[in-house]
């Protein structure tokens, strides 16, 4: 086995620190080897180390033992012929470029060679210094390139197969492509079962929210392209699954194709609901707490038209024996308002104890924040504190639920109150303010204030600076939360001037969604 060296000059397209290519000649006819020889040694780019085997064999032994860049290849040795002499060099190496030596009269076998994996072929007999170094330089380079895009396309398809979340192809009619092995897991079927069926065998709303012509969206079911959306999914065995989704657009051979990324989300929902519901029941038993605690005082209240709606009724009856009518009237009236005031304290006592939240909707903060007032007052729980509104003249709309809102209003003012019962000038502050976007309430009392150990921990479960038999230390963490699935904030702080203040923080409601 001989060795050549080609002319290493530098070219400006190549790196001054790139190593020679290693080609090696396999070529058993003397003759050809060292026209060859002749011609590589005018190849000026790129540079090279040239070596030759006459022999299957040797070439196989050489690949064996060394990394070769190129192989120049007659198909025709003594010890293999043909294609047969292509794929066991193949086999061996499969990294390395080669480009075939083929005769006038063997074109026909060179191009099957190419469709085998040769990058290019050389006629002999037409071989000149510019085509072989045309040929060697772009041999080398479609073989990387090649390499390179497959293991592009092995490290996607790792990606695709390993990934724990479905990931499918659709084409414009939502026919499934392809499905990868997490979706066989999440829907049950094999891949050989729903490939080439539409995707509402999967999906069965999905179809009219792809992108094509055929299936625009109308125009009020929105883009769903590079957004997550939520769907129900249909497994083999019938069962119904919660699903989550993206979908991006992308083109195959010309060919609009939509990848679908899905993720099962039914354990998450069975958890959210779940919690949701034990915050619910958190909730409820916090609204029973403060009810228990005002007992004493809506007994009194409640007692109070009772006893006048009594007085009057008796009253009349005497009137009326002694048919002293225009005075009847007036007692009737006064019957009345007793009745709407008994009416009223117990309209409010049931919105506090409703168990069942209603759907979100546009709620006004001034007037919850009045019907927490209101039934704080039933019990005197306000009797002494001098409380001051600064409410903006503006109305200041938010998204929520109002019974929730007043709940978090009843927390927070019963907080303050009891802050102060050893304030010598208990005042309770009352502000809202809004902008274009956002509106702010704040609730502060003339306390004395959250220490800095208590302000870090008090949105905490269970913690409270209360005797066990005042609280539970939940009220704030389920206000926070209330909040929270409202899309706002509570934040406690202490006010410079004195006492603490709680101010919550809404996305503003716009005037046409009041509509």
């Amino acid at each position: 086995m001989e060795t050549v060296y080609g002319i290493t000059k530098p070219l400006p397209s190549l790196a001054e620190t790139e190593a020679p290519l290693k080609v090696l000649l396999v070529e058993d006819d003397d003759e050809d080897a060292e026209f060859l020889e002749i011609i590589l040694s005018q190849v000026t780019n790129p540079p090279f180390l040239l070596e030759r085997a006459q022999t299957l064999a040797e070439t196989i032994e050489y690949l064996g033992r060394e990394e070769a860049d190129l192989v120049l290849l007659d198909l025709f040795l003594p010890d293999c012929k043909g294609i047969e002499t292509l794929q066991k060099i193949s086999q061996v190496a499969p990294r390395t470029s080669i480009v075939v030596l083929t005769g006038a009269n063997d074109e026909r076998l060179a191009l099957t060679a190419l469709n085998r994996g040769a990058q290019d072929y050389i006629v002999k007999g037409n071989l000149h210094t510019a085509q072989l170094s045309r040929s060697m330089r772009f041999a080398v380079e479609r073989k990387r390139v090649g390499i390179a895009l497959m293991e592009s396309e092995e490290r996607l398809r790792s990606v695709i197969e390993n990934a724990l979340d479905t990931i499918l192809s659709l084409d414009q009619n939502g026919t499934i492509q392809s499905i990868n092995p997490a979706g066989e897991r999440t829907f049950g079927f094999q891949a050989a079962e729903v490939i080439g069926k539409n995707i509402r065998t999967l999906i069965p709303d999905l179809a009219s929210c792809l992108p094509f012509s055929k299936h625009k969206p109308s125009a009020d079911s929105g883009q769903v392209i590079g957004q997550f959306i939520e769907a129900c999914g249909l497994q083999k065995n019938g069962g119904m699954i919660s699903l989550e989704l993206s979908l991006s657009e992308t083109t195959s051979g010309g060919q609009p194709l939509v990848i679908g990324v899905v993720r099962d989300v039914t354990e998450r929902k069975l958890s959210e609901a779940r919690l949701r519901k034990a915050r619910e029941e958190l909730a409820q038993a916090a609204k029973m707490a403060v009810l228990g605690q005002m007992s004493a005082g809506i007994s009194h209240e409640l007692n109070q038209p009772l006893e006048a709606l009594q007085a009057y009724v008796d009253n009349v009856k005497l009137l009326l024996e002694e048919k002293r009518y225009d005075e009847v009237q007036s007692n009737f009236i006064a019957i009345s308002d007793m009745t709407h005031r008994a009416g009223k304290i117990i309209s409010n006592i049931k919105n506090l104890v409703q168990h069942q939240p209603q759907e979100k909707r546009p709620v006004l903060t001034r007037t919850v924040l009045e019907s927490a007032l209101a039934f704080l007052q039933i019990g005197n729980r306000l009797e002494g504190i001098q409380i001051v509104r600064m409410y903006q003249h503006e109305s200041a709309w938010v998204m929520g639920e109002a019974v929730q809102l007043e709940q978090v209003f009843l927390n927070l003012i019963g907080n303050a109150v009891d802050a102060m019962k050893i304030s010598s000038d208990p005042r309770l502050i009352l502000i809202i303010t809004s902008t274009p976007d956002q509106v702010w309430v704040t609730i502060r009392d003339s306390g004395p204030g959250i220490s800095k150990s208590v302000l870090n921990k008090i949105f905490e479960p269970f913690f409270t600076t209360k005797s066990s038999q005042k609280g539970l230390g939940l009220g704030l963490v389920i206000s926070s939360s209330i909040i929270q699935e409202f899309g706002g904030t509570l934040e406690a702080s202490n006010h410079p001037e004195g006492g603490a203040q709680f101010t919550l923080t809404f996305d503003k409601v716009n005037e046409d969604q009041l509509i």
